[in-house]
């Protein structure tokens, strides 16, 4: 293995002198013809000017790699063609991006020149870790090897316009692994992974369902313990799926158009982020029809197909294709399953602001150089917004909040209108009941706990919506009629409204509760 990896090194020096000596020569070139467009400006031979500007710019096609002031070069000489009575003035712009291009050519060519030093001391590790029998000495070894990888991806992507032939993916790769390997050992150093270290980003998790509840939890230290290690076994987990799903989403997403670099990627991008955003305000605002969901589901489905067939043609990497296809399906809809059931629970701003930063992870994606920092950055990000959307998940999953319970409550500790609250009959197991057994005890069956705090339970009725319609100034629901202030409603149709009871929460004393 390493005999090939030393072949493949010499190849990449071997390229690396080539562009280095194809650039030095062409700008040689390019600097003669540059003093002398200057010189025809100042003395007005027009004629010349326009012969030694076709010169100029027959480099274009030769100058490799391309530099953005090179192709400033460009456009200012199509400008001084088409406007010969400027040449003086063209002629003082002209110099100064000459020193420009110096000074950019003084970086490259020294940032090539390291690039070289770094592979050829790769070499020299790669040669010592083949002859070593010292485990520990490798591993020294393979690190060393790792962190030149880091040095010289980092020296490619700062130079992008350069044609890097594939190169800079191999780097890409280690690079990864080394940050990767870097993060473990300060993870492991700072004991993150300790059980009191644990502990504290569990809590973090649940933090802020109390700070919206505003309530501080009454809860045992040996509960809370195994809790918070439930808790943050959970964020963990979400960590991962949101890094599997997102990052490399997003590499597939850069590897399949890296071929293709044409305005097609970037509609894709503008217009599929248009219909996934105007799909999920519609969905909060419950402005949704059914018939128009599916029609915009549709829309994107058919939009993403086109755009991976077209790329699938361009890559000919078809199995990169279909699976980018599985995962963009896998993620959005599966976010749009979330929006759809938890409709009342999303404010409308941070859900604007979660696909933004999707719609500029994805573009970014489609630059020359994965940028995977910068996606991790939008991936904590994104993370960031759906930890806070999942509090109630996380509390609930440790059962300090948020969960159903059962409890027999002497009657009169029961406020009269949860009593009169019509909810006798236990039509479902998920839905919150009040049976009576008698004048003094009352069970309340499914009812949600929102936190239990100061010694009390504080308790909500557990109800999914239901279908209702207006009855004179009341409404009416199957065959119950209620005041209106009792219940919160939307309409659906034209007649029809869809309710939920709106009664406040309410407390009982824990040493009011019989079982």
């Amino acid at each position: 293995m390493s005999e090939k990896e030393l072949k493949n090194i010499d190849e990449e020096i071997k390229y690396l002198k080539h562009c280095l000596d194809t650039f030095e020569n062409l700008q040689k070139e390019f600097l003669i013809k540059a003093e002398l467009i200057i010189d025809d400006c100042k003395e007005g031979k027009t004629t010349k000017f326009l012969k030694h500007c076709d010169d100029i710019e027959r480099l274009n096609g030769r100058f490799n790699p391309a530099l953005s002031s090179v192709e400033s070069f460009y456009k200012t000489t199509y400008k001084a063609k088409r406007n010969l009575d400027n040449l003086l003035s063209f002629a003082c712009k002209f110099s100064g991006y000459i020193d420009s291009l110096n000074l950019y050519s003084k970086y490259f060519k020294e940032s090539i020149q390291k690039a070289i030093i770094l592979l050829n001391e790769e070499k020299d590790i790669l040669k010592k870790q083949n002859s070593s029998t010292n485990l520990k000495e490798k591993d020294i070894l393979k690190k060393e090897f790792l962190e030149k990888e880091k040095q010289i991806f980092e020296i490619y992507k700062n130079n992008s316009k350069f044609d890097l032939l594939n190169y800079d993916l191999k780097h890409f790769f280690n690079s990864i692994k080394y940050d990767a390997i870097k993060m473990w050992h300060f993870i492991c150093n700072k004991k993150l992974l300790s059980i009191s270290s644990i502990l504290f980003l569990g809590s973090i998790l649940c933090v802020p369902y109390f700070i919206i509840e505003n309530k501080v939890p009454s809860i045992s230290f040996d509960e809370l313990y195994f809790a918070l290690i439930v808790v943050f076994a959970f964020g963990f987990l979400t960590l991962f799926y949101i890094g599997v799903i997102f990052l490399y989403q997003n590499y597939l997403l850069f590897d399949i158009s890296k071929y293709n670099k044409t305005a097609i990627n970037h509609a894709y991008i503008y217009i599929y982020h248009l219909l996934f955003l105007t799909s999920l305000l519609l969905i909060v605002c419950n402005s949704l029809k059914d018939n128009l969901l599916i029609l915009l589901f549709s829309l994107m489905a058919v939009l993403s197909l086109f755009f991976a067939i077209y790329s699938s043609f361009k890559s000919k990497t078809i199995s990169n294709t279909i699976l980018f296809l599985l995962l963009i399906f896998i993620s959005d809809f599966l976010f749009f399953a979330i929006v759809k059931f938890r409709s009342d629970e999303i404010d409308v701003l941070a859900l604007i602001m979660f696909v933004i930063i999707w719609f500029f992870a994805r573009l970014l994606s489609m630059l020359k150089i994965f940028e995977y920092s910068l996606q991790g950055f939008f991936a904590i990000l994104i993370l960031f917004v759906i930890l806070l959307f999942l509090h109630k998940d996380f509390v609930r999953l440790a059962g300090i909040a948020n969960y159903d319970a059962n409890y027999i409550v002497p009657t009169k500790f029961i406020p009269k209108h949860i009593l009169d609250s019509n909810l006798s009959k236990c039509d479902k197991d998920n839905e919150t009941c009040i049976i009576k057994f008698d004048e003094n005890l009352t069970m309340l069956k499914n009812v949600k706990v929102v936190v239990k705090s100061d010694e009390k339970y504080f308790l909500k009725l557990n109800k999914q919506p239901f279908e209702c319609e207006k009855f004179n100034d009341k409404i009416k629901c199957n065959d119950d009629i209620f005041n209106a202030h009792d219940l919160k409603c939307k309409n659906i149709k034209e007649n029809g409204l869809e309710c939920e009871y709106s009664y406040p929460i309410f407390e009982i004393n824990q040493k009011n509760i019989v079982n």
